[in-house]
């Protein structure tokens, strides 16, 4: 019962992983595992990071959108994120909105 307890307060304070992946994303280039790690570390700039820049070629629809965030120019990246990824469109204006990196992550 306590190590219930225990757990529900962990979940209450810093969330839990949501599954996602090619389906919700589009994509089958988001290296899942590292935004996991990034989630675990507490890092939710570099989760979001991530999720934006995971194809960092040049001919990717979201380099230039991963560019701007990597410079910190969120409505820049914003404005480039195609309107093909509604879900990475709806955690950078979160960011945008918030300033927070978790919120957004969380927005997802």
């Amino acid at each position: 019962e306590s190590k219930v307890a225990e757990m529900v307060t962990q979940i209450s304070q810093v969330g839990f992983l949501n599954y996602y992946g090619s389906r919700y994303f589009g994509r089958s280039d988001v290296k899942r595992h590292e935004v996991g790690l990034a989630v675990l570390q507490g890092d939710w700039r570099k989760a979001v990071g991530l999720l934006i820049g995971t194809n960092r070629r040049e001919d990717s629809p979201t380099f230039e959108a991963w560019q701007a965030f990597q410079k910190g120019q969120m409505k820049d990246c914003l404005s480039l994120l195609p309107d093909t990824c509604p879900n990475l469109r709806e955690m950078i204006l979160t960011l945008i909105k918030t300033g927070d990196a978790r919120e957004a992550y969380m927005s997802l």
